[in-house]
C-alpha cells in the first residue's frame, strides 16, 4: 500500500524537500528557490518545509551537505592500485561526477556565491593523503603532500572549469588534467 503525503516518515519529507529544492535550483535557478516554490514543488504546505528548515539558507546549506556527500561517495580508489593510477581514478571520477551535476554544482556555489575550498577540503585530504603515500613509496619527488595536493586539486578545478565551459570532449579534458598532476608530482610510473 502507498505511503499517504501526511503518512511519510521524516526521513522520507526531508529527503522529498531536498529532492524538491535541487530541482527549483537546477530548473530555475538558486535565485527562484524560495520556501513556497520548494513546498510546491514537493506538494505539500509551505509550513510543512519549516518543520524540517528553519529558513531557505538552512534549506541551501542542507543541498549543498547532500551534494557533498553525494561526491564523496562517488569517488572511490582501488587501494591496491599504484599511488599514480588512484591520482588517475580520483580525477578521471571528479569529472564524471562534475559533468553529470554541473548545473547543481553551479547554482549552490557560483550562483550562491559560496567559496570551495572550504568545501572540498575532504577532496583535497584524499589526493593529500595518496601523495603522501607516493613519496613514500618513492613513486612522487614531491616534497610537501599537503601544499602538493592542494596544486593538484586548484589545476584540476580549473580544468573542470574549462571542460564545463568548452565544447571539447570532456574525456580529453580530464586525461590532460591527469598527465599534468602526474608531472607536477614528478610521478615515476612504471
Amino acid at each position: 500500500m502507498p505511503t499517504s503525503k501526511r503518512s511519510r516518515s521524516p526521513e522520507l519529507r526531508r529527503g522529498q524537500l531536498l529532492d524538491a529544492a535541487e530541482s527549483v535550483a537546477i530548473g530555475k535557478g538558486l535565485g527562484s528557490l524560495t520556501v513556497a516554490a520548494v513546498a510546491s514543488s514537493a506538494g505539500v504546505a509551505k509550513g510543512t518545509t519549516y518543520l524540517y528548515f528553519s529558513s531557505k539558507d538552512e534549506l541551501i546549506d542542507a543541498v549543498r551537505d547532500r551534494y557533498l556527500e553525494r561526491f564523496l561517495d562517488a569517488i572511490e580508489t582501488d587501494d591496491e592500485a599504484t599511488s599514480a593510477e588512484q591520482i588517475a581514478q580520483l580525477i578521471r571520477q571528479l569529472f564524471d561526477f562534475s559533468a553529470s551535476n554541473h548545473a547543481l554544482h553551479h547554482a549552490l556555489f557560483h550562483e550562491a556565491g559560496f567559496g570551495e575550498e572550504h568545501s572540498f577540503e575532504p577532496i583535497r585530504k584524499r589526493f593529500a593523503d595518496i601523495v603522501a603515500a607516493g613519496i613514500g613509496s618513492g613513486e612522487f619527488r614531491a616534497f610537501d603532500p599537503s601544499a602538493a595536493a592542494s596544486f593538484v586539486v586548484a589545476g584540476v578545478h580549473g580544468v573542470l572549469v574549462e571542460a564545463a565551459h568548452s565544447d571539447g570532449a570532456r574525456r580529453n579534458f580530464a586525461e590532460a588534467a591527469v598527465a599534468l598532476a602526474l608531472q607536477s608530482l614528478d610521478a615515476h610510473c612504471s
